[in-house]
């Protein structure tokens, strides 16, 4: 989702005979703009998309973000919210060329005060809004990658401050990183009513989304038994985690073939998309049920 001089919107990344495109919908008519980039910038991008993110979002201390993050095989670029124009070439935001062949995380921290990447199961991080002027565009390149020796699991779980949360399905816990750090520690905040513990959830996290409240939501999979289960991550407090819960799915038809994962904003649903169907999952209890069925070939 993005503002600015394309009016409030949504951008699409897909792929149309391997070359990678972005679409703009805006919503105020419903105009949709189907190649955004290569019309503004009146130049050709034929390498293949892999991720597009928004990083067009406020802060109550300093302007907002002004950046589209465009991830091809090639690299990164990166367009400004505002027009689309592009203000950054391939890779000129890493010390190393990197190129992208599956899709990477990429969110801000709480107060805007760092960038996050995860890429193969690597984190890599840069400084965020809340050091530039209203108007920075130029935050700088990403660190190297953290070291450690961690698979992280491509999905960035913001909390409302500091510290920044990920998970390491290599031995199945929470690190985190505090603002301006570029190492990983553990978490010291207190599990409060909660039904397991942040530093041994011992479950493999294969898919994650913001829900309600800005907490997460995960399918995690026990591998000892082949188990799916919801869990429920509440990060948006400040100190104390409370009441982090899981259930137990009632099916798991779909979850070898996971093609999507969306969290609701409003209630405590997620919804998962497999080859041509989407199911959704009650977070309070595991219930799973059948959403829509979009029929063969589909």
């Amino acid at each position: 989702r993005v503002m600015g001089g394309f009016s409030q919107g949504w951008i699409v990344g897909n792929n149309v005979d391997g070359r990678g495109r972005l679409s703009f919908i805006r919503t105020i008519d419903d105009v949709v703009s189907y190649n955004t980039l290569e019309d503004v910038n009146e130049r050709s991008y034929p390498s293949k998309l892999i991720a597009a993110y928004s990083g067009a979002v406020g802060s109550e201390f300093s302007g907002q973000f002004k950046q589209i993050l465009y991830f091809t095989q090639q690299g990164l670029m990166i367009f400004h919210s505002d027009s689309m124009i592009q203000i950054g070439e391939n890779n000129n935001y890493f010390f190393d060329e990197m190129n992208f062949f599956n899709k990477p995380a990429y969110d801000i921290s709480g107060f805007l005060l760092d960038q996050y990447l995860i890429d193969e199961g690597k984190l890599y991080a840069a400084i965020g809004q809340v050091f530039m002027d209203d108007d920075g565009i130029d935050y700088g390149m990403f660190s190297s990658e953290f070291e450690g020796d961690h698979d992280l699991f491509p999905f960035v779980f913001s909390s409302s401050g500091s510290p920044t949360y990920f998970y390491d399905n290599k031995y199945e816990k929470f690190l985190t990183v505090e603002y301006l750090s570029r190492s990983f520690d553990f978490p010291t905040t207190a599990m409060i009513n909660g039904q397991f513990e942040l530093n041994n959830v011992a479950k493999e996290m294969i898919a994650a989304d913001k829900g309600k409240s800005n907490n997460s939501y995960a399918i995690m999979k026990d591998r000892n038994s082949n188990t799916y289960y919801i869990y429920y991550f509440p990060f948006s407090t400040r100190s104390a985690v409370s009441s982090g819960r899981f259930f137990e799915l009632s099916t798991n038809i779909g979850l070898n073939n996971l093609s999507a994962v969306a969290a609701s904003n409003i209630r405590a649903y997620a919804y998962y998309a497999t080859e041509n169907t989407i199911h959704k999952r009650d977070c309070t209890n595991g219930d799973v049920s059948l959403f829509q069925d979009l029929g063969a070939g589909n």
